[in-house]
């Protein structure tokens, strides 16, 4: 209860008073489109290391055989099954892991790089506006000593203490301050929408020009040094993956079902680093243990 009411007192406050900058920060950092679209990185990261982790998905073989016996003339059909289920290696395991953990960590560091950057983004375009409207502020102060000067000059004019031309000259420069004037009104506007826009916002807020930028201590290591280290400790992982020379064998079973016999199979099939350094497939010895049953 006291929570919802510390939050209507802030939002009261804020309506009457404006918002100040962390409050307008928290806001964007909410609903800001960019943010969130860089979010999708981490999940990505998520999908590409459930990915990296997949085991290999087993292969079932099929195959029907008509025999014939050549002096009787006897049919007969049999069939064969055999079911093969790559199996990877321990190192290779651990080496994929690292590389799953390292995938993760680079988009954790690359979203918090973003998130720096739009920060960045965001103070600075805050920056502009704040100085457009301190600018607004004193070129509204000087048109009101332009004006002032233009109806002390027009009234001596009339009075024939001064010539016309001073006149005319001091009502020029009140155009020329008015003219300012608007011209900032229209460049602090755009800031203002430009801001809005940056922070994902749809709705007009009223916002404070007060805030001052001060310099952080005891930060963290900087999120593009972080980033990088992500990045070297992945293309390490990567190396330390491709350093296997095998990573996967294939584990067999067959059954074969003939008109005089059934064999059972079972073996493995071992890829052989001959050609290449590294190998998922090519080259293969085959190891096998036959048992042959006759009827």
């Amino acid at each position: 209860m006291k929570k919802h009411i510390y939050i209507a007192t802030l939002f009261v406050a804020s309506s009457l008073f404006g918002q100040t900058f962390e409050e307008f920060r928290a806001q964007a950092l909410e609903n800001s489109p960019y943010l969130r679209a860089n979010a999708l990185v981490i999940e990505q990261a998520q999908q590409l290391s459930e990915i990296t982790m997949r085991y290999a998905n087993p292969t079932l073989g099929l195959e029907a055989s008509r025999f014939k016996q050549d002096l009787s003339g006897v049919k007969d059909n049999g069939y064969r099954v055999e079911l093969t289920q790559p199996i990877r290696l321990w190192g290779v395991s651990g080496a994929r892991d690292e590389l799953a953990q390292a995938q993760q960590k680079r988009a954790k560091a690359s979203f918090s790089l973003k998130r720096a950057e739009f920060l960045k983004k965001l103070s600075e375009q805050y920056v502009v506006y704040k100085q457009l409207v301190s600018m607004q502020k004193l070129a509204q102060q000087e048109q009101e000593i332009a004006k002032t000067i233009a109806n002390i000059s027009y009234e001596r004019f009339k009075n024939g203490t001064i010539a016309k031309v001073k006149y005319i000259q001091a009502s020029l420069d009140l155009k020329r301050v008015q003219n300012r004037v608007n011209e900032l009104e229209v460049a602090k506007t755009n800031a203002y929408y430009t801001l809005l826009a940056l922070a994902g916002l749809k709705q007009e807020v009223k916002l404070q020009t007060d805030y001052t930028f001060r310099l952080q201590e005891g930060s963290k290591t900087a999120p593009e040094l972080a980033y990088i280290d992500a990045q070297a400790q992945e293309a390490a992982a990567q190396a330390q993956l491709n350093s296997n020379k095998i990573e996967w064998i294939d584990a067999r079973v067959e059954y074969e079902k003939e008109p005089e016999q059934s064999i059972l199979r079972g073996g493995v099939n071992i890829p052989l680093a001959v050609f290449n350094t590294s190998v998922n497939g090519g080259v293969k010895f085959s190891s096998f243990f036959v048992r042959s049953i006759t009827k």
